[in-house]
């Protein structure tokens, strides 16, 4: 298990002098992050680089005997939410012109799983509670580089870690290095690992990192919507799907038939780009088994947009929409009533598209 991952971001709009440089970090960091896109690059340009699908979520939390500002984290892998690897507080001070962030661990996480969701977790703590521990040394120094727009992130070689067969088999001391950028619309996450045993710097321990990885993620947004697929043996012909929540991060749902089983097809919504080029697009796409390669090499997709609210398919034996979840209306500029798609508007839902929902 790693034990530290730091965070930082790039600017889109020059800050004014107005702006104290940890106001700004506190509107970018919140939010939900992915790094399906690099994932997709990766494999559409055959890359075999292992690097895992890291799902990021900073929540603002109100923890003042900390800070006015701290955030909790909580990243998961695989793109699967149940497959927690992380969990940490994220405190943040202002030191002249830069910005300190210091790194808190829970005693035990999984007494805070999901505390963005239910902030009573958090109810309580300060830096003595015996439920957290600041991670000695791997405090995050950050810079605004008005140059290049953006803040930079580093750790410098202070934060070491004893942990046993990670990266390398046998029980073994590590430096971590961090050196990280942070924007609007990107998190750069470079981490490296130093065997350090015995605390002997120098060349030749800097010479051999385990491993060197950089993880790019984006900003992501939730959708909710359904999905219909050709099926004779259903009874009206099609095996449909209600209520299907997925995030424009390469999220995929597998489909199911009126009794659960599985059917040879995958959904997948994500923000996407190709050749490292802009403008990226927003996609809804199928991967029929035997026929597709996830992520990026899809069997048929549609898309939209960047910036798009809703997105549908139809092929006729496959069709499907989705829309912007009701949480997600403020920060897109969507009235708080345009609700869709929630419990109470199925029946309606379904008597709207009951005449899409079959061959054409």
């Amino acid at each position: 298990m790693r034990l530290l991952t730091v965070v930082a971001f790039c600017l889109t709009v020059t800050l004014s002098v107005a702006t104290a440089p940890i106001d700004q970090m506190m509107k970018w960091f919140p939010g939900e992050f992915d790094n399906y896109d690099q994932l997709e690059k990766f494999t559409m340009a055959h890359i075999t680089e292992e690097h895992d699908k890291l799902h990021s979520i900073f929540f603002k939390a109100s923890l003042p005997a900390f800070s006015a500002n701290v955030l909790y984290v909580q990243q998961c892998s695989g793109g699967d939410p149940s497959k927690l690897y992380r969990q940490r507080l994220y405190v943040l001070k202002s030191v002249n012109d830069s910005v300190t962030m210091d790194i808190w661990q829970f005693k035990d996480p999984s007494a805070f799983v999901d505390a963005h969701k239910h902030p009573e977790l958090l109810a309580g703590l300060t830096p003595n509670s015996p439920k957290v521990s600041i991670t000695t040394g791997c405090s995050v120094a950050w810079q605004y580089d008005s140059q290049l727009n953006q803040f930079n992130g580093s750790t410098g070689e202070s934060c070491t870690a004893a942990i046993k067969d990670y990266p390398v088999a046998g029980q073994h001391e590590y430096l971590i290095t961090d050196s990280n950028v942070l924007s609007a619309n990107q998190v750069w996450i470079h981490e490296q690992w130093y065997l350090f045993d015995g605390g002997v710097k120098g060349k030749k321990v800097l010479g051999k990192v385990h491993p060197d990885i950089e993880t790019r993620s984006n900003p992501i947004r939730k959708f909710v919507g359904w999905l219909a697929i050709i099926n004779p043996k259903e009874a009206n012909g099609y095996s449909t799907m209600y209520n299907v929540v997925l995030f424009d991060s390469g999220t995929v749902v597998r489909a199911l038939d009126s009794k659960n089983q599985s059917l040879p097809y995958q959904f997948e919504l994500a923000q996407a780009s190709y050749a490292d080029k802009p403008p990226p697009i927003f996609k809804l796409a199928f991967y029929e088994d035997g026929k597709g390669q996830y992520p990026g090499n899809a069997t048929d997709y549609v898309w939209a947009s960047p910036n798009a609210v809703e997105i549908g398919i139809n092929l006729r034996f496959v069709q499907g929409g989705f829309k912007l979840a009701p949480e997600e209306h403020a920060s897109a500029g969507l009235h708080p009533d345009d609700t869709f798609y929630v419990d109470h508007q199925w029946d309606a839902l379904q008597a709207q598209i009951g005449n899409t929902v079959q061959p054409l």
